[in-house]
Formats: C-alpha cells, sequence, structure tokens
C-alpha cells in the first residue's frame, strides 16, 4: 500500500516535468523561427523577386519603395574560387563561410587590389580580368562592382532574420540581389 502510494505522486511529478520540458522545447522554437525582421514601408516579396540584374535603379524603387537605409560605400567586384555552395535556390545560394576564403579583389580600373587564398598563388596585385583567368580559371561565383547597396529589411533583435538588399551598380542598374535569412 505504501508503494503505490509513492508511486502516483511519482508517476504525476515525472509527467508534470516531462509536459514542462516539452512546453519550454516548443516555446523555445517558436521564439527561435519567428520571424523578427522589420520591413521597409510597402516592401512586397513577390515584387522583391521580380527584381533582375540590369534592372533600373528608379525600377527597383518604384516596384519595392524606398528603402529603409542605403549604404553607399563602394563595394569592389570580387571574384571567389573553392567555395562549395551548401544549398542553392532561385534567389540565393548558401555558402560554408567557415571554410577558408579564396578570393580576388579588383579595382575600379579592373586590376587586381587583393589574392586571398593559398590555391590562388600564381595570381598577383596589377593582373587584368584576362590575366587571372589565364591563371586560376573561371570563378565559382563573382560579386561585381557595386556603388550603393539598398536595405529593404532589417533585424529588429535576436531570432530570424530576412536580410533583403538589392546591389546598384555603376551604371545605375541592378547588379545583385542579395536575399538569405540566418538566426542571431
Amino acid at each position: 500500500m505504501i508503494c503505490v502510494a509513492i508511486r502516483r505522486p511519482f508517476r504525476i511529478a515525472f509527467i508534470a516535468a516531462a509536459l514542462a520540458v516539452v512546453l519550454a522545447a516548443f516555446a523555445g522554437w517558436a521564439w527561435y523561427t519567428a520571424d523578427r525582421t522589420i520591413y521597409a514601408k510597402g516592401f512586397s516579396q513577390r515584387e522583391f523577386d521580380q527584381v533582375t540584374r540590369g534592372m533600373p535603379e528608379s525600377e527597383v524603387l518604384s516596384r519595392l519603395g524606398e528603402p529603409l537605409a542605403v549604404d553607399e560605400n563602394v563595394k569592389p567586384e570580387r571574384w571567389f574560387y573553392g567555395e562549395a555552395p551548401i544549398e542553392s535556390r532561385p534567389v540565393s545560394t548558401v555558402i560554408d563561410l567557415f571554410e577558408p576564403t579564396q578570393s580576388v579583389t579588383f579595382d575600379q580600373d579592373g586590376l587586381v587590389v587583393q589574392v586571398v587564398g593559398e590555391s590562388l598563388r600564381a595570381v598577383s596585385q596589377g593582373m587584368s580580368a584576362p590575366e587571372v583567368l589565364e591563371k586560376a580559371g573561371q570563378p565559382q561565383r563573382v560579386t561585381p562592382r557595386m556603388v550603393k547597396v539598398l536595405h529593404y529589411t532589417r533585424a529588429s533583435q535576436s531570432g530570424l532574420f530576412r536580410a533583403r538588399m538589392i546591389g546598384i551598380g555603376v551604371d545605375r542598374t541592378v547588379a545583385a540581389v542579395f536575399a538569405y535569412e540566418f538566426h542571431d
């Protein structure tokens, strides 16, 4: 009789503790996956998905409205080698950022200003793009030169963040579309 009396409260306590753990795990998952992105006024993902390389900046602004922020620091053209995509989608490619970077950076005149990576020893500063192609071959990914980046989202706090940015090239057309998600 005593064993039964001890077992029943223990069983109830065990079930209550297990239920609390499950609820805490669910609450943590819900918090972790909640979208904490702040979007520009009038932003539409459908319109964003219609933006393509070569589209005039004015058309981007008419489709998406004013961005939350504009970064006008010039971003140089950069060629990446030796990257292994983890996942590819129609809009973006996920790259393992913990792998060593192998890249060549060009100035506005199209000459190499920086070389990073052991596999690119044959490439040196001052080379032109055709010379780099001859020495290192085709890059796996190219980030074109941009004169500004239009930021249509920003993170509000820790959690899921959906980055949506448009890179504008020297000719004032879309040079790159950036769409990725991460948790911070």
